[in-house]
């Protein structure tokens, strides 16, 4: 993992949730373990032009831990 940009706890405190070189990750917080890895969707661009993965710079649970939301540049 590259630099962490943003680390949000889950209330509750069994997960985490960081973002960093453009994906956003939940860790379980009692194994000590990755759960689950979510990655931003890669925009369609004409041909020939590269493709670029917006990097996810914040992350956020909702106050009931429901809901997660994740902001890119």
């Amino acid at each position: 993992i590259e630099d962490v940009l943003s680390v949000a706890f889950r209330p509750g405190g069994k997960q985490v949730v960081t973002a960093a070189d453009g994906t956003v990750r939940v860790w379980d917080v009692a194994r000590d373990a990755e759960a689950r890895v979510l990655a931003p969707p890669r925009p369609k661009l004409p041909p020939g032009l590269p493709a670029m993965r917006p990097m996810t710079t914040a992350v956020a649970f909702s106050p009931d831990g429901r809901h997660l939301a994740a902001t890119t540049d």
